[in-house]
């Protein structure tokens, strides 16, 4: 795991049963709860990294997926009714 020291970040890249690796975005927290996030309209931007930073004040930890890099799909939001199922699966039970 990397660990961006500005934005108090990490990223991790999970690889998947089908060969998929997938780059994940992690801001840790001491809290307790956790969120799985798939940023659809326009993918990862500063306004999301920014939200996961308040969600981290608040002791969210913040998992940002990148999902139009790792399928190779265009960015927008009907694009998610692409990815395969059992990856959502595979990432939320890496969570």
């Amino acid at each position: 795991m990397l660990y961006c020291h500005a934005y108090a970040m990490k990223i991790k890249t999970i690889k998947l049963d089908n060969g998929n690796e997938i780059e994940i975005n992690i801001y840790p927290t001491n809290g307790s709860s956790q969120i799985l996030c798939f940023p659809l309209e326009h993918g990862l931007t500063e306004g999301i990294n920014e939200l996961a930073k308040d969600l981290i004040n608040k002791g969210v930890e913040v998992w940002l997926v990148g999902p139009f890099t790792t399928w190779f799909l265009p960015t927008k939001a009907s694009s998610i009714e692409l990815i395969p199922k059992v990856d959502y699966a595979q990432l939320n039970s890496n969570a």
